[in-house]
């Protein structure tokens, strides 16, 4: 069974958070939050690999 239009149009819900003044519901998927610890994390697993090759 084929789809034949996609209901992707969520204009209901960004005007909704236009009046609120929050963001876009996607902006949570787009643009990840700045996690100090994962960003520790990666800096510790890039430096254990760059050990290995040296």
């Amino acid at each position: 069974m084929k789809i034949r239009r996609l209901d992707l149009d969520d204009q209901s819900i960004n005007q909704e958070h236009e009046a609120l003044g929050i963001p876009p519901v996607e902006y949570e998927v787009t643009h990840p939050s700045d996690h100090q610890l994962l960003r520790i994390a990666s800096y510790l697993v890039f430096a254990i690999l760059t050990g290995l090759l040296l």
